[in-house]
């Protein structure tokens, strides 16, 4: 392979040849090929080739691979709407992580230490006055408990728009762990929270922008 066009089933990919994906795929092309920061089966749901994808797919191509920023392909799908390809995706073998319950440990979390992990991963994007408006993100002044998607004037992702009802704890903890692998496709591109403390931590600092937090469990 050249280092601009990576292992050859990269350029027929481009193309969207699907005689010659099947022809290197049958001949040994590895399914899992990598290219810089991204796999196969994520150039070909970029590109929105569905039968690309399906190749890939049939010969073994991982479909909760991540590329470097984190990112599978059924979050890129359904990031760009590509819901056949999401669809497909869901069917052949994705896993959709659940974390471990989190509400009972809330109690006894520390507090200042979430204010802190706010601070560092979240006060980029995200507003935390009583009357504060929006930054990338929404305000997160009363969230939890807050109906998901309802802030006027942010535009939501599909999948926030069809997540219903409020904003409860495990909500928050589902969704803070890896948001990208957890609820594919939101706009909140970013690693998550994967240490179950500090999680605690920041949903715990989170319970407390309100002017009557929802009691803790």
């Amino acid at each position: 392979p050249t280092p601009l066009l990576g292992p050859a089933l990269m350029p027929a990919l481009a193309k969207r040849r699907i005689d010659l994906i099947k022809l290197l795929l049958d001949g040994g092309a590895n399914p899992n090929s990598k290219r810089s920061r991204e796999n196969a089966i994520h150039i070909a749901v970029n590109l929105g080739c569905l039968d690309c994808v399906r190749a890939l797919v049939e010969a073994g191509a991982d479909v909760n691979a991540k590329t470097k920023d984190g990112k599978t392909p059924l979050h890129l799908a359904k990031f760009k709407g590509l819901r056949e390809i999401a669809d497909y995706l869901m069917s052949h073998g994705v896993i959709l992580p659940t974390p471990s319950p989190i509400s009972m440990k809330l109690a006894t979390a520390d507090i200042e230490k979430g204010r802190t992990s706010f601070t560092r991963l979240c006060a980029g994007c995200h507003n935390v006055e009583p009357q504060g408006g929006t930054k990338t993100g929404p305000n997160l002044w009363s969230v939890v408990g807050r109906d998901k998607a309802s802030m006027t004037k942010m535009r939501y992702s599909d999948t926030l728009l069809g997540w219903e009802g409020v904003w409860t704890y495990e909500d928050l903890n589902k969704y803070l762990l890896e948001p990208m692998v957890t609820t594919p496709g939101v706009y909140m591109e970013m690693p998550g929270v994967p240490d179950e403390t500090e999680r605690v931590n920041l949903i715990a600092y989170l319970h407390t922008l309100s002017d009557k937090p929802i009691p803790l469990p």
